[in-house]
């Protein structure tokens, strides 16, 4: 049966202690040494003496009485007096008796009261309140008495017994289960060999598990360290073709804002030309239209009054009275023919004026859009300019900082090298700290107590 197992039986029979009555008092502490024992690292009871903690009487307390022996003790008690009850009860009536035959005037002639009694009291007195059935009766009280307290006094013993037995079991089971927790606590005291060997064990293992670990951490330090090199010398060609390509992508932005630039002062060139043109021609054509108007106007009034003068003329013979009629007609005819050309003339001349207008206001927005294009392809140039800036500043950093990540990863490669020579010989201190303690163990051992001076003396 390995210790372990050894510890858990032992805490299990301590945890069922601690919930017994017998042991309710000192629970508190069995259930603390319990929980100390399965620790397999607990030493708070290590160098405690569990058997001057825990007296053989512990689990001795006595249990209370059970209702028969109770019963029993109440019967013995009331019983004792039944007796004396029973023959005051009987005296009392006798005296009733002896004075009832006094005061009919019968005398006792020299009788005992007690042969008066046993007699009746010449028929005063009768039932077992007479002489002799009052002593049967209280000789009958007296034995049940006496057999209350026979059995009160077997109910006890037996219940006596019976606490002892109990009593000696808990004793014997407190016993068993404190020798067993002291062997394992004794293991645990820091004085014992056993207890020194397993502390220098488990403190090698754990030392060993460290270096272990300390070791793996260097490695993948190392691999880290050299995939990030590798990486960073990746990241530095990648950054170094980025850098060459916005290069050729600035000169060719440069480029093509300046052809930008010049396609839009040549397009404002040729619109301002256009435009030149464009107001010349209208002007001449509104001139040459506002001629042709008027001459129209007046040779169609020419006609008209000529056409008028000889209507008129031809009509002078046909008689006055329709002359004058004609005649007023075609005045009214000419005066609104006249007033016709000339709204005509009028309204296409203000036609043409708002045309021109108009023309020249989206001559203007031309005019206008060029130069704004002219200057959006002025500030895409220097943005561009800007942008190769700071390309080039950041570049510079970006250099500066790989430089420095290389020389920091250097400075850790080398920092784990001299770890890794550091915990070389922290292994071989702690080799030289195990042979010692073996030696320590070897001159501690029950078989090599006597012998200390020579062992000494040989490690000497």
């Amino acid at each position: 049966m390995s210790e372990d197992t050894t510890a858990a039986d032992c805490a299990a029979s301590l945890r069922t202690m601690a919930a017994d009555q017998r042991f309710e008092k000192r629970s508190a502490d069995l259930s603390s040494l319990a929980t100390d024992i399965e620790r397999p690292e607990g030493d708070e009871w290590a160098g405690v003496d569990l058997f001057s903690a825990f007296p053989a009487d512990t689990g001795t307390a006595s249990s209370h009485p059970n209702w028969v022996e109770r019963l029993l003790g109440i019967a013995s008690g009331v019983s004792v007096f039944l007796p004396v009850a029973w023959t005051w009860w009987s005296f009392r009536d006798a005296t009733r008796a002896y004075e009832t035959m006094l005061a009919t005037g019968d005398e006792a002639d020299g009788t005992s009261f007690l042969s008066l009694w046993a007699t009746g009291f010449d028929d005063n007195l009768t039932g077992r309140h007479m002489l002799v059935p009052m002593a049967g009766i209280s000789l009958s009280l007296i034995l049940l008495a006496i057999a209350f307290l026979v059995l009160h006094r077997m109910s006890a013993e037996v219940n006596v017994r019976r606490e002892e037995s109990l009593a000696k079991a808990a004793r014997h089971e407190l016993v068993s289960t404190l020798t067993q927790a002291q062997r394992i606590m004794n293991k645990r005291r820091a004085d014992h060999p056993q207890r020194i060997e397993g502390i220098i064990k488990s403190s090698m293992q754990k030392l060993q598990l460290a270096h272990d670990a300390t070791r793996g951490a260097v490695v993948d330090l190392t691999t880290s360290s050299k995939q990030v090199t590798k990486d960073m010398t990746k990241l530095v060609k990648s950054a170094r073709e980025a850098g060459e390509e916005s290069r050729r992508l600035t000169a060719s932005a440069a480029e093509a804002g300046a052809a930008l630039q010049q396609s839009a002062e040549d397009t404002r060139v040729s619109v301002s030309s256009a435009i030149a043109s464009l107001e010349s021609s209208i002007e001449t054509s509104m001139q040459s239209t506002r001629t042709s108007l008027t001459t129209a106007s007046d040779s169609m009034r020419s006609s008209i009054e000529s056409s008028m003068e000889s209507a008129r003329a031809s009509l002078e013979s046909a008689g006055a009275s329709m002359s004058t009629s004609v005649q007023g007609s075609l005045s009214q005819f000419q005066s609104s023919m006249g007033d016709r050309l000339r709204d005509f003339s009028a309204q296409a001349i203000s036609a043409l004026e708002s045309a021109s207008g108009q023309l020249n206001t989206s001559v203007a927005q031309i005019g206008t859009s060029s130069e704004s294009n002219a200057a959006s392809a002025r500030a895409l140039i220097e943005q561009i300019e800007a942008l190769a800036a700071d390309r080039a500043t950041s570049s510079e950093e970006f250099t500066r900082a790989v430089t420095e990540i290389r020389a920091t990863l250097e400075s850790l490669e080398e920092a784990l090298t001299s770890h890794e020579s550091t915990m070389q010989g922290q292994a071989s201190e702690l080799t030289g700290a195990r042979d010692a303690a073996e030696r320590m163990l070897r001159i501690l051992t029950p078989n090599g107590v006597g012998s200390v001076p020579a062992a000494v003396a040989a490690e000497r």
